[in-house]
């Protein structure tokens, strides 16, 4: 350094690694500045020791990092190309050589309408990069044997710092396969559609057509004077057909309230008093309470839901019924119903002390239709299927937990409240 500096020399050169206490390595720079004495002679020389250990670091950091990101990009399965201002590709990865079948080309050899086959969407792309610089959308894109395909394109501008020419980054992604899954997607919609659609108004039909010869049935056995009749296996056969024929007539009715429900999609709801409801219930079935001694307890911290007047009605009687039908043997029905808001939903509980079932066995059918869990003679298995087909018609949910010889909750939750 003094031979250079007895030269005349002032430069800053190249920073040098040196290891400190503890071996640390650290990194520093050395500016020299030669004082002259007479005859134009250095007299002595200045020394000014800088330490740039944290700018060595972050320079070698920039450079692994930059190297790291230019690797990344190379061996990408993204294809990415990047053009100048006209649109001539200067520069693309190996996955959009794969991509459009190019083989090594020269830079400059194509631009992106080579590869594009939509001229609106190339348009469309000019004009966004100039007006927002940016571009997403998704076109025809044409491989080099002709083959065309969709994809999906995402384009930025960028400038370069220290040449300030802009350059546009544009990635392309071949959407052939989502496109396909789309397409099965539509036309499995359309057939669902169509075989929904068939199905119900089969079921209308079908439901239209049994109601009259049902209700002419109904009518000729209640015209039929048992007083006249003397053989008793005749009266057994009468009694067992009309018995048959009620069933009937309730099991259609069934079908047609769970037609009605499936098929109601334009239900308004309004919002519901819990109060009025059970009090309204409750009176419609007043001597079925008196009968069972059922003593129905409730606590309405949220005492009104939007939802349907009818639905609600029909969820409590069914709630209600059942806790009574299967209550336990010598214990006084006990019915516990609550309300209260959580977030965006209501949440609203039913409890009794019945004879409860065995969840685990059940869990899978319990919501299913004519399902049995007890040998009652007045269940018919579908006031649950009933109260569930309620609820999420109109985006609810219920859930159930229950104990044998304990007693069963029916959790139910009312959303966007």
């Amino acid at each position: 350094y003094f031979a250079q500096a007895a030269r005349g020399e002032t430069q800053y050169p190249t920073p040098q690694k040196a290891f400190g206490l503890g071996g640390k390595e650290f990194y520093f720079s050395v500016n020299y500045i030669p004082v002259f004495g007479q005859e134009n002679q250095v007299e002595y020389v200045t020394f000014a020791l800088m330490d740039i250990t944290e700018k060595v670091l972050s320079e070698r950091k920039l450079i692994n990092t930059t190297a790291t990101f230019d690797a990344v990009v190379k061996g990408s399965v993204i294809s990415l190309l990047i053009c100048d201002w006209d649109f001539r590709i200067i520069e693309l990865n190996q996955s959009a050589h794969n991509l459009f079948l190019l083989g090594i080309l020269p830079h400059n050899t194509f631009v992106i309408d080579d590869l594009i086959e939509d001229s609106q969407t190339v348009e469309r792309m000019r004009n966004e990069l100039i007006s927002v610089g940016r571009f997403t959308g998704e076109s025809t894109a044409k491989r080099l044997n002709g083959e065309l395909f969709p994809v999906e394109i995402a384009a930025v501008v960028s400038s370069d710092i220290e040449s300030t020419e802009q350059r546009i980054y544009i990635t392309i992604f071949d959407i052939s396969e989502r496109k396909n899954h789309e397409r099965e997607r539509e036309l499995l919609i359309q057939e669902l559609t169509k075989s929904n659609t068939e199905l119900k108004q089969f079921s209308y039909i079908t439901s239209h057509n049994m109601r009259a010869p049902l209700t002419n049935l109904i009518a000729i056995l209640d015209l039929i004077d048992m007083g006249k009749i003397h053989d008793e296996e005749t009266v057994e056969m009468i009694y067992a057909m009309r018995m048959a024929t009620n069933n009937l007539n309730e099991t259609l009715n069934d079908l047609i309230q769970i037609l009605i429900i499936k098929g109601n999609s334009g239900i308004s709801c309004l919002e519901v008093s819990l109060r009025y409801t059970l009090a309204k219930v409750s009176q419609s079935i007043q001597n079925m309470l008196t009968d069972s001694h059922t003593v129905i307890t409730s606590d309405f911290d949220a005492p009104t839901i939007l939802f349907d007047q009818k639905y609600m009605e029909s969820i409590f009687l069914n709630l209600i019924t059942n806790s009574i039908k299967y209550a336990r043997p010598g214990v006084t029905p006990e019915i516990a119903i609550k309300s209260f808001r959580h977030r965006n939903e209501v949440i609203m509980t039913f409890t009794d002390n019945g004879l409860g079932f065995d969840i685990d066995k059940v869990k899978n059918r319990i919501f299913g239709l004519y399902q049995r869990f007890h040998a009652n003679n007045d269940s018919k298995g579908i006031g649950l299927y009933l109260v569930h087909s309620q609820i999420t018609s109109l985006g609810g949910e219920i859930e159930v937990f229950s104990e044998v010889n304990v007693g069963t909750t029916f959790t139910l939750r009312f959303r966007n409240q």
